[in-house]
């Protein structure tokens, strides 16, 4: 922003812009603070509700496991390496987020292949 001189205190300050982005990039850190707590409290209900099936289901390694309940990071990864799973279940075309996402579905035997070949440039 411009400055601004002691004796011009009569006249208004011009917009130039300034404002309205720091507006918006206070807006976006206030939204993506709110999604990503939004998204911890479902991971921490998952692990809460449903350990055993996170624990028989989580594709690493820990070498002791101090608690019965996973951690939100456990639990992210697991969902993580199953949400091919979630997509194939004939249930989840009833939920709104995932009708797009079905076009781009890849068999299973070539769901880890490399994926550059499929981008068109």
């Amino acid at each position: 922003m411009p400055k601004r001189k002691k004796w011009k205190k009569d006249k208004e300050q011009s917009d130039t812009g300034g404002n309205k982005k720091t507006e918006s990039a206070r807006k976006a850190r206030d939204a993506f603070v709110c999604i990503s707590t939004i998204a911890t409290g479902i991971l921490m209900i998952v692990a809460f509700c449903h350990a055993d099936e996170v624990w028989e289901r989580y594709p690493g390694w820990i070498r002791t496991v101090r608690s019965k309940i996973p951690t939100v990071a456990i639990v992210r990864e697991t969902i993580a390496q199953e949400i091919h799973i979630l997509l194939r279940h004939p249930a989840s075309r009833y939920l709104m987020g995932f009708n797009f996402i079905s076009f781009f579905f890849r068999d299973e035997k070539y769901l880890y292949e490399n994926l550059s070949n499929d981008v068109a440039c």
